[in-house]
């Protein structure tokens, strides 16, 4: 029958492969396209399964003069996302508008954030990252949220 990637509809890409595909994908396509919105929707769900700390994933972008959550793979993530609009602060605005990736390695010694640490620790998130997603306008399009249990894993991700 062959390897998975020889099977009939199968990605011949693995998971993390795939990932890397998509923001390549993402990176090149007119901010306009059509198919921006499906790239972040697949960009959100594939960072949960395959990037290895991240408990949850979602994906801001502006809609109307309003952060969105275009995507979520969960609802924790997007009740995360919702404390932050309603704050209209938190790390995934600052990587949206600043077009840096924003890391929280602790959400407990937050202080500039408080709706984002409330929610977050009451939800049991410990860390995040937020990096901003590009279109191939070259300005930021969409933040990437990363959200975690375990601060110590995510880390290594927030340092790269």
């Amino acid at each position: 029958m062959g390897t998975p990637a020889q099977r009939p509809g199968r990605s011949a890409y693995p998971p993390d492969g795939l990932l890397a595909t998509t923001l390549a994908t993402l990176a090149g396509t007119p901010d306009d396209a059509s198919q921006v919105e499906t790239l972040l929707v697949t960009t959100a769900r594939l960072a949960a399964d395959v990037v290895e700390p991240v408990s949850y994933a979602s994906v801001t972008a502006t809609r109307a003069g309003t952060p969105t959550t275009v995507a979520a793979s969960s609802h924790i993530a997007y009740e995360v996302d919702l404390a932050q609009y309603a704050d209209r602060a938190g790390p995934c605005l600052d990587a949206l508008e600043g077009g840096r990736p924003v890391d929280v390695p602790d959400v407990g010694a937050v202080m500039a954030w408080p709706g984002f640490r409330d929610e977050a620790w009451r939800l049991g998130l410990r860390a995040s990252l937020s990096i901003p997603l590009f279109a191939a306008s070259g300005v930021p399009i969409a933040a990437l949220n990363l959200y975690a249990h375990d601060p110590e894993p995510m880390e290594a991700l927030t340092r790269r």
